[in-house]
């Protein structure tokens, strides 16, 4: 029996799923909520709130005069029990989605919200420095998404907005619940949570489900169902974080910081982040300003197990972690805290939920009240409200951590329409499992598994030499973006590397010296031999494709007699455009 009939047999009655989502049960249904003010700072003196009487301390310094900040609240009490989800949704669980709702790669505006799915801010083309998933213009049908690279796959995905998470939670919905693993776990107070994994295939259908954004008229995250997924609504969000079903030791049943803490948690640290801190002058405390975090934003766990104050918890907020992506120019930060992979930290709430504090803030389903605050983020469908958020982020000082950090403006009532850089979102779940308990026929879905920018092929052309440039490495085309004098543009011509067992082909570029143009050519020889005869320069393998006419896309050369400059596109628009600059066409050179 050969290898190939055996894999064949193995994966028969195996079913596919496109995303796992891990919850943690809260249970104590009913549990009474606690009086707060909001982003007063939390002490037995502020906590529980007087309705009538605000306490003599000042709140934290936000720019904005208005008072609905501050404003009375009894938040946490929640009627029933639900699941909330152990982490934040990842780059890749976000990617996964777009494959699988937009197989042939239209990104098409939704009616009515107006946005996208995919948006120009995740593109590491244009955002070179957190954009997290490139768009692959000439792809099969449901992988026209890539992850940037295998560093973005497990840390938050950045850069979505509320009605994006929203079509993404109608398609888990709408689609299938195909398995789930139930297990016991151990509270950080002792007490026993049920974990559950759950496996889903995604839906095209994204406009109906646990919310409508179907209709104009309808302009609000109302739940449409009793039973299933959503994002939490406030008062399920700050149980999650903050209560732990007995006194904390400050007169209440809940914690002031969402990492089973009454004192705010360690900031994680990079070296940079380390550096910057020093240079402050902010560390006194050796341990406070210890580099527990990689240069990829993976957290060192043996790293927070040695620290003397552990009891306090960690967190990615306060400054602490600066990193970038290889890809990226040196120093294109622009002065941002970045994130690391999701429940990284080891320091969960007393629900065993991570990263409730820090990372990114966390879009709820509750209304935030009229919206009489100037804002900076952008209000496509001029919503006359706004919409709870909660977590803190990796940018921000740690008042936002804080149980009192809630209001009903802005920053924490956001507008959903808006796409900011450490906006995310984890679910909720209410009611019962409709799977089976088995995983052991699961596998997942091809749409599903992870591929990354490194296997994409992205081109970059110039403006002022017409040089049309093609590489393999996303680094390499994002330094020629970055060249301020170079007017390199990126352009919509992106593919696969084509892998040898497909058939692919070795091909070389290297650079005219009189024009500064690209030659592409096919063979290490043939490359070696134009190098030989003089002229050309910086010799490299820049892709594999497949050869002329035997792929779908014909990728033509062009030729200027007068300059010896050559140029590469399967466009239209460019073949009129070389033709116009005296270029003569070659035919094709390399397809896929």
């Amino acid at each position: 029996m050969s290898n190939q009939t055996k894999r064949r047999l193995r994966g028969q009655g195996k079913k596919n799923y496109d995303i796992k989502l891990s919850f943690a049960s809260v249970d104590q249904a009913g549990n009474e909520g606690v009086a707060i003010r909001g982003f007063i700072p939390p002490s037995e003196q502020t906590i529980p709130a007087h309705p009538v009487n605000p306490p003599a301390v000042a709140p934290i310094a936000i720019d904005t005069t208005s008072e609905l900040l501050f404003n009375y609240q009894v938040v946490g009490g929640v009627p029933y029990e639900y699941d909330i989800g152990q982490f934040e949704i990842t780059a890749a669980q976000y990617c996964a989605f777009l494959n699988a709702v937009d197989s042939k790669g239209e990104n098409p505006k939704q009616p009515w919200t107006k946005v996208k799915l995919w948006n120009e801010k995740n593109n590491p083309l244009v955002n070179h420095f957190q954009g997290q998933i490139l768009y692959v213009d000439h792809a099969d049908d449901g992988q026209h998404y890539a992850v940037a690279d295998p560093v973005w796959a497990d840390k938050p995905v950045m850069m979505i907005n509320g009605f994006q998470f929203a079509y993404f939670i109608n398609s888990l919905v709408n689609g299938e619940a195909v398995g789930h693993k139930q297990s016991k776990r151990k509270s950080p107070l002792g007490f026993d949570v049920d974990v559950t994994d759950r496996y889903y295939k995604f839906s095209e259908t994204i406009d109906t489900g646990s919310y409508d954004l179907s209709d104009s008229n309808y302009a609000f995250l109302a739940r449409q169902n009793v039973d299933g997924l959503f994002f939490p609504s406030q008062d399920e969000w700050i149980k999650a974080a903050y209560y732990a079903g007995e006194e904390t030791g400050n007169g209440t049943n809940y914690f002031y910081f969402p990492t089973v803490s009454n004192e705010a948690p360690i900031p994680l640290f990079t070296q940079e982040g380390k550096s910057q801190d020093l240079a402050k002058g902010e560390a006194a405390d050796s341990s406070f300003a210890r580099v527990n975090v990689s240069d990829t934003g993976e957290v060192q766990t043996e790293d927070l197990e040695s620290i003397v104050k552990s009891n306090q918890g960690y967190s990615n907020y306060d400054f602490g972690v600066f990193w970038q992506p290889w890809y990226a120019p040196a120093g294109q930060t622009y002065g941002n805290a970045n994130v690391t992979d999701v429940g990284g930290s080891d320091s969960p709430s007393p629900w065993l939920a991570y990263d409730m504090g820090g990372n990114v803030v966390e879009y709820t389903d509750t209304i935030a009240g009229a919206l009489d605050i100037p804002h900076l983020s952008e209000d496509l469908q001029q919503l006359p409200v706004g919409f709870r958020a909660h977590g803190g982020i990796a940018n921000a000082t740690g008042y936002q951590l804080w149980i009192t950090a809630t209001g009903a403006g802005d920053p924490y009532g956001q507008i959903i329409g808006s796409a900011y850089e450490y906006g995310g979102a984890r679910l909720s779940f209410l009611g019962d499992d409709q799977s089976k308990n088995r995983t052991k026929n699961l596998r997942l879905s091809s749409r599903a598994d992870v591929i990354t920018g490194q296997k994409v092929v992205t081109r970059a052309d110039s403006i002022a030499t017409f040089d049309t440039h093609y590489s393999k490495s996303l680094g390499e085309t994002i330094a020629l973006l970055s060249e301020e004098d170079a007017g390199y543009v990126s352009m919509p011509s992106s593919f696969f590397n084509v892998s040898k067992k497909d058939g692919g082909r070795n091909y070389y570029s290297m650079t005219h010296d009189a024009t500064g143009t690209s030659r592409i050519v096919r063979g290490k020889q043939r490359a070696k031999d134009i190098m030989k005869a003089g002229g050309y320069s910086d010799s490299d393998k820049a892709f594999r494709a497949l050869p002329p006419m035997e792929g779908d896309v014909q990728f033509v050369g062009y030729f200027n007699p007068n300059t010896g400059a050559y140029g590469y596109s399967e466009l239209e628009a460019d073949a009129v455009g070389f033709a116009e600059l005296g270029y003569i066409s070659q035919g094709p050179v390399w397809s896929v």
